[in-house]
Formats: structure tokens, sequence, C-alpha cells
């Protein structure tokens, strides 16, 4: 089995909010290291992030971090540890404010 690590950015002008953007669809096997959300605006935002999950017994969605505070002008490092994502996993985040959060995951695929 060969890991491949790997990059995902989402710059501030692709979010609206209460609308999830899908961070990552795993087509792999993929372990999610570590997911740094910064506040670009000038008031203090809040952020849900979700996974939905088609792997059989599990719930289809739960949140991995809700109602989250981010002030302004900061960044959360938004996990604690590593989460295993099954093949058609989805991972959301949704922002309270538009234009509001540029997101960077770190994770690597293992193919």
């Amino acid at each position: 089995m060969a890991n491949t690590f790997k990059l995902k950015t989402v710059s501030g002008a692709a979010t609206s909010a209460g609308t999830a953007i899908t961070l990552l669809t795993a087509t792999t096997r993929t372990v999610l290291i570590g997911l740094s959300v910064a506040n670009l605006i000038s008031n203090s935002i809040t952020i849900h992030i979700q996974m939905e999950s088609t792997t059989a017994g599990n719930t289809p969605s739960v949140y991995i971090g809700k109602n989250l505070p981010v002030p302004s002008g900061s960044a959360l490092n938004a996990l604690t540890g590593k989460i295993v994502m099954e093949v058609n996993d989805v991972l959301k985040i949704t922002a309270s404010s538009d234009n509001a959060v540029d997101l960077t995951l770190s994770h690597m695929e293992i193919t």
C-alpha cells in the first residue's frame, strides 16, 4: 500500500453563510491530519464541521465540531487528532458569515 500526503485549500471567496462547503470526498481510505480555519473578517464567526458517511453501521451524518468560535483575525486548529475517512465519506464545513474563512486541510490517502 502506498501513502500519499496531500493538501486541500479553499479560499474565503468560495464560502456562503449557512452553505456547507464540501472540503473533501474520499476516493480512497483517507486519514485527516490537520484542518486550519482562518477567520478573514472583522467579526467573530462560528463554524460547523460535519462528516457524512455511507459506510455500513455508521450514523449517516455526525458533527466533528458544532458552533466552534473563530475570533476575528485568528485561526483555529479544528482537528485535535487523526480521523479516518472511508471511500465516499464527505467532510463539510459551514461558516456563519459569507466569505469569512480560508480552509487548509492536510490528509493522507492510502492506496
